[in-house]
């Protein structure tokens, strides 16, 4: 899958990442994802990447552009999680 930079939404990149897993052919096929053009907050990308190797689903990055959910890929519970308040308001 290739993303123009120019349509990219970071929010656009992390929910296709989290759905990889459940992609038709993903059992028997990694599934990559090229970003052309430069990542606008890549750090929101991390976490979303952090989170997934969590649940067991560890996105491989072998460029700056490029994200690899590798075939067989599924996600598993880490156990127990302490998520912290939203101070958002």
């Amino acid at each position: 899958m290739k993303v123009p930079d120019r349509r990219l939404l970071t929010a656009s990149l992390t929910c296709a990442l989290l759905a990889l897993p459940f992609a038709r052919g993903s059992a028997t096929a990694a599934t990559a994802v090229d970003v052309v053009g430069p990542l606008i907050s890549r750090p929101y990308v991390e976490i979303t990447t952090s989170l997934m190797r969590r649940f067991g689903v560890a996105v491989e990055t072998p460029d700056a552009a490029t994200f690899v959910v590798p075939a067989g890929a599924r996600y598993r519970t880490p156990g127990t999680l302490v998520v912290e308040g939203d101070a958002s308001g």
